[in-house]
């Protein structure tokens, strides 16, 4: 019996398509809303359903950018996207062969919702509006950049196109205007200048998805045009030329050019696909119309390319309530107001501390007077001649004239500290200050590319884009999200704090002593930053210390000097005043030249630092309609309420489970007391008796001190198990593992649910690693070199040391979370009393209130934190807010929770153990547990929710069968294609005869199971036994009842056979013996002389490319993207039941 999914695919689709009728309260708006726009309506329906959303929303319907771009408010609603399948044969006939698979890609029809209003470009982004981007970011497009150059139809060339390094968005084929649409843009382009038109504009802009494109381009309407066929030469351009822009008719909303011109990209999940084509045949013309870019245009790009953008409401909505300019003068606490006001309205907090340790104050936008009045110019000239002051000093007064209006058009971030030589060198990794006396000095004694480089190397460790581009001697300025030096107006106006005085605490100055490190107090040298009071806006040393690196504009990185700004060390007072400026050659190093760092604010960052904004805020910044932290003491009922409360409030789950089926727990947040008491720590050294090197453990418990921890966070319910550690590396380094050295001494128990052991930190910290990037999130740590280095990450993470005690007491604040006796640790601990001398699987004993199991004993688990003995000594009168431990790296890390072979004081919740990071031996007592961010749940949580139904669906079998096949999938045999899936045999082939079994049969190749006797297979890849090909076969026995992934690539160098991620053998030149093939799934044909195979197929995915071309890690559970051509889950439901030719349930 031959199985297909033809029936399923046709039942998804009618469903799909059915009309849903609108109700009060459409799609979670509030009754009052207006009524969505659900197609048909015609153009007098369509502005009065978006004059009715503009009013209701309290916006425009028309608004205007700073760029000259029009947008115009595209209202929610729904309509019936793509072409009915009975069309496409009809409009197939009338388009060249090239492009009749496009038509085809146009079904299903289907209907789309579109839940929530937006902006769209009035018309395609032109010429100019580009030029500009391009002259303030000195962008080069993808063309530009690979010097291969664009592409434009051209007769006299082969094939009528012309490919040349002199064709670009500038030149196309004809003279441009500044209102021609621009064109020869690659989706990395258009990404460019999205990103720097949201940072300019502080607004989010955003390339439109296909379905709000179609939804705005038909307008209300359900023909193949939004107008009739005879009037397209009205609505637009298709002469395989670039025309301005709005000189046609516009659609009913109020759109120019949906139709020609040039072709405008949107986005379809992550594949591109460009809409609008030109091309004077009507078919490709309709509203339906889609070309979707199946390959990165790398080597070039063609000329009408361009783009229409989307910017959201609730952006648009925001910049109306914006807070008022900081506008000089104003005092201190006006100042503060200012900051704290945009902080508020941006959603981050006024202060900020990045990765390195240092501090950065929000300065928010305002406008100020630069420079110094011509009268004060005059009188500080007279007297550096008078007092013979050499020419160049003259030079430099003269230069704080004449005085300017000067505006700061964005919020930005600036150091609250000149950058310390400790900053420098955990970036930097030398020190070239002259003063070294203490690691709080500032950095100094560096030349204008020394700093350049210190500002791209920190951006590097961040993961932001560097701000400068360094070409040898040659530095060039370009538009990023990473940190740059400040040009001397946003010094000045940072320096003044909203002053107009000579200094920004007054005009005398006597009181510079206070504020400042310069001649009359200094001692001729450098002193510990922060030391002297700050400016109105936070800052500390502006008029002295080190003068620090400022640039004239920030594309001034080249000429034969660079300018600083501030006093420094041995300046007088008159030297040192806000207004002042000197310059030195760029090459030059100087005892008294530092630098300050700026780090801009685009949509991107904020995302990063964004806090809960302080206006009507409560606990840490949290509102004050948040659920009470959970501060202990508080009983395992009190707990539960704290995890169900803080879940709602969220809007996440208690539990969450990976893809990789690792459960956990949220924790939320709270405070407790972290430590040991005297009293514990004197019972604790008696039990170690004499031994030192854990009685130093010990001693590191005092003192206790008081933890807020101001954030939730996910715990994993378990220590990592070897199972799922080899299921994320591919191995396992357990000394108790099926292949490791103790793989005896379980007696042959099922050891893959114990803790995975022999675990070094390094070893830990690629686990989550690899785990985010399985889980498509950026790791928390960076390889380097032969270690790994923490970083800012939105993945998995080993848990810090005190938000390890937190989850670990679960609001107790006894020795255990059990209690204080040692005897109640029997039922929550593996140890030496109980353990028998081996670590015992996860989750066999009680939880903790919080839900976790094994925080006491089993194994010692890696925290994320540096051992420093004194480091606890620093709170004994203050709390730790979200502390990390020790900011310089040391030679151990931390270890918690005790494990199966130690005494119950060692299994305290403060017990403490460190050990080497990156040993070259391993320890059998050591493994660990991770943790991950609400953010990064809430995402997964949402990205699951998003799955497309189209290609991720289950098959229900109930009829005995001998094969599944998918007719539908059809693909060319000789590639490219994958075919791959996760296989469990079930029970060894028989011994004689038939000893094989086919599990894919694709085209002539396939991949088959053989017989080794007893309970041991290999796997193989070949063809058929009528026209043999060499067999390639794996090169390990692989168990029965283990779960394996096999894959089959076909691509020019063959077909390729890989074994859980590794290639087996060399690529198989197969015959192809028919063009087009089709999937068959655990097939008998007698021809193989195969047996039924017997086990449980989870899952197969379908890709139309080679996936696979060296080494990798497999998946635990496949994910669709723009390559899948199917995906199919055997797993996912009660009643998913495969059978073989012998009848039974496998």
């Amino acid at each position: 019996m031959t199985i297909t999914v033809d029936a399923v695919k046709a039942a998804t689709a009618e469903r799909k398509i059915q009309p849903a009728a609108p109700t009060a309260g459409w799609h979670g708006w509030p009754k009052e809303a207006p009524v969505p726009a659900i197609a048909p309506f015609d153009a007098k329906q369509a502005r009065k359903h978006q004059e009715d959303w503009a009013a209701y929303l309290g916006v425009r319907v028309e608004f205007e950018n700073t760029l000259g771009m029009k947008f115009i408010l595209i209202p929610p609603g729904e309509f019936m996207m793509g072409t009915p399948a009975e069309e496409v044969d009809e409009w197939t006939q009338t388009l060249p062969k090239h492009a009749q698979s496009w038509v085809a890609t146009e079904t299903p029809i289907r209907r789309m919702v579109i839940d929530k209003p937006f902006y769209l470009g009035c018309h395609e982004a032109t010429y100019g509006q580009f030029k500009r981007f391009v002259s303030e970011t000195n962008f080069r497009t993808q063309v530009e950049v690979n010097g291969k150059g664009g592409t434009v139809s051209s007769a006299d060339a082969p094939e009528g196109l012309k490919t040349a390094p002199e064709i670009n968005w500038r030149f196309s084929k004809h003279k441009v205007s500044e209102d021609d649409a621009v064109g020869m843009l690659a989706p990395s382009d258009i990404q460019a200048f999205v990103k720097w038109l949201s940072d300019e504009e502080t607004l989010d802009y955003r390339i439109p998805a296909e379905s709000q494109w179609e939804f705005a381009c038909r307008a209300g309407t359900t023909t193949p045009w939004y107008c009739p066929q005879e009037d397209l030469a009205k609505a637009g351009w298709f002469d395989d030329k670039i025309h301005p822009v709005g000189k046609k008719l516009s659609n009913p909303f109020g759109l120019y050019d949906m139709y020609g011109n040039v072709q405008e990209q949107t986005l379809n999940g992550q594949q591109w696909v460009e809409r609008g084509i030109t091309n004077p045949n009507s078919t490709f013309l309709r509203s339906a119309a889609r070309y979707p870019m199946t390959v990165t245009m790398e080597d070039s790009v063609y000329f009408v390319m361009g783009m229409r953008i989307v910017v959201t409401v609730e952006s648009v909505k925001k910049s109306l309530r914006a807070p008022k300019r900081a506008i000089a003068p104003f005092d201190a606490k006006q100042a503060r107001k200012h900051q704290e006001q945009w902080a508020a309205y941006l959603g981050m907090r006024v202060e900020y501390e990045n990765t390195v340790g240092m501090k950065f104050a929000l300065i928010p936008p305002g406008e100020f007077t630069m420079g110094t009045p011509k009268a004060e110019i005059e009188e500080n000239v007279a007297q550096a001649i008078a007092a013979g002051q050499p020419d160049y000093v003259i030079s430099f007064l003269k230069e704080e004239g004449p005085q300017r209006l000067a505006t700061i058009d964005k919020p930005f971030l600036f150091g609250v500290h000149e950058v310390t030589q400790k900053a420098w060198l955990k970036v930097m990794g030398k020190n070239p200050s002259a003063n070294r006396t203490s690691d709080d000095l500032p950095v100094e004694n560096i030349s204008f590319p020394d700093a350049v480089a210190f500002c791209n190397r920190l951006s590097e460790r961040e993961g932001r884009l560097p701000s400068y581009r360094i070409d040898g001697e040659k530095i060039e300025f370009v538009e990023a999200d990473g940190y740059r030096l400040p040009i001397v107006d946003e010094w000045e106006y940072a320096c003044r704090g909203g002053s107009t005085t000579k200094y920004f605490f007054g005009d005398d100055p006597a009181l510079l002593s206070d504020y400042d490190w310069f001649s009359r107090n200094s001692s001729g040298q450098t002193q510990p930053v922060g030391r002297k009071r700050a400016n109105p806006y936070g800052l500390h040393e502006l008029h002295g210390n080190v003068s620090e690196f400022a640039l004239v504009n920030k594309f001034s990185t080249t000429g034969a000097f660079q300018s600083h700004r501030g006093g420094d060390a041995i300046s007088e007072a008159n030297y040192a005043r806000s207004a002042v400026i000197r310059f030195r050659g760029p090459l030059q190093a100087a005892p008294w030249v530092g630098l300050r760092v700026l780090l801009p604010l685009s949509l991107a960052e904020r995302s990063k630092i964004q806090e809960r904004p302080l206006a009507g805020s409560d606990w840490h910044g949290w509102p004050k309609d948040a659920p009470a932290p959970a501060i202990v003491p508080f009983d395992a009922k009190q707990a539960k309420k704290h995890q169900d409360e803080w879940a709602e409030h969220l809007g996440v789950p208690v539990e969450y489970e990976n893809t990789n089926g690792m459960k956990f727990v949220l924790i939320p947040p709270g405070e407790f007391t972290m430590g040991s008491t005297e009293a514990e720590i004197e019972s604790a050294l008696k039990v170690e008796g004499s031994n030192e090197w854990a009685k130093e453990y010990v001693r590191a418990e005092s003192p206790q001190h008081k933890v807020i921890l101001t954030e939730a966070f996910y715990l994993g319910i378990h220590e990592v198990t070897q199972r799922q550690f080899e299921l994320i590396t591919g191995e396992n380094p357990s000394h108790f593992s099926p292949k490791g050295a103790g793989k005896n001494d379980f007696g042959g128990m099922d050891r893959t649910n114990c803790p995975v052991e022999n675990i070094r930190w390094i070893d830990a910290a690629e686990f989550c690693i690899k785990l985010s990037e399985h889980e498509k999130l950026t790791p928390c740590y960076l390889p380097s070199g032969e270690t790994v280095a923490p970083a800012e990450g939105t993945g998995y993470r080993l848990p810090k040391e005190a938000q390890w005690e937190f989850a670990c007491r679960a609001g107790t604040t006894t020795r255990y979370w059990t209690g204080d006796k040692d005897e109640d640790l029997l039922q929550a601990a593996w140890f030496g009393p109980n353990a028998k001398g081996l670590p015992q699987p996860v989750g066999s004993l009680r939880p903790n209130p919080l839900g976790l199991y094994d925080v006491h004993g089993n194994i010692w688990e890696w925290v994320h934190d540096w051992w420093d003995p004194g480091y606890y000594g620093q709170f004994r009168d203050k709390p730790a807010v979200d502390p990390s431990g020790p900011t310089s790296p040391g030679t151990v890390r931390m270890l918690r929770g005790g494990n199966w072979t130690f005494t119950a004081s060692d299994c305290r919740s403060a017990g403490r153990l460190a050990d080497n990071p990156a040993a070259d031996y391993r320890s059998t007592g050591l493994g660990f547990r991770v943790s991950i961010s609400v953010d990064a749940v809430k995402r997964a949580i949402k990205s699951r929710e998003s799955i497309s139904e189209r290609r991720d669906f289950a098959l229900h079998f109930g009829d005995a069968g001998e094969r599944l096949e998918f007719p539908e999938l059809k693909f060319p045999s000789a590639g490219p294609w994958t075919v791959e899936g996760w296989v469990t045999p079930r029970a060894p082939l028989p011994s004689s005869g038939g000893s094989s079994a086919v599990v894919f049969q694709v085209s002539d190749a396939a991949v088959v199971v053989k017989n080794l006797g007893g309970q041991g297979i290999k796997w193989s890849a070949g063809g058929p036994a009528t026209k043999p090909p060499p067999s390639v076969y794996s090169d390990e026995t692989i168990d029965v009842n283990k779960r394996v992934h096999v894959a089959l690539t076909c691509g020019p160098e063959g077909v390729s056979f890989y074994l859980n991620g590794v290639l087996q053998g060399q690529p198989l030149q197969l015959i192809v013996s028919r063009p087009e093939t089709s999937l068959r799934v655990c097939r008998v044909d007698p021809k193989w002389h195969a047996a039924p195979f017997h086990g449980e197929l989870d899952e197969v995915r379908v890709s139309s490319v080679v996936r696979y071309r060296e080494k990798f890690t497999p998946k635990p559970r496949f994910e669709t993207d723009a390559d899948t051509l199917a995906l199919y889950h055997f797993d996912e439901s009660e009643g998913d039941v495969l059978k073989d030719s012998s009848g039974k349930d496998r």
